[in-house]
């Protein structure tokens, strides 16, 4: 819950803080890169169990 807040207010405030529309982009495409990470592993936490041997 903390993490997701912390995305989405810090997204929220580069963009109020960057006003050109290069910037807007580049932080845009880094943070939805970082979203579908952030996705991905939340999907595939659990699914890895220790062998033995």
């Amino acid at each position: 819950m903390f993490t997701e807040l912390l995305f989405i207010v810090s997204f929220v405030l580069l963009l109020r803080l960057f006003k050109s529309m290069r910037s807007r982009i580049f932080i845009g495409v880094l943070y939805s890169f970082l979203l579908v990470w952030f996705v991905l592993s939340v999907l595939n936490y659990g699914k890895y169990t220790l062998q033995t041997g």
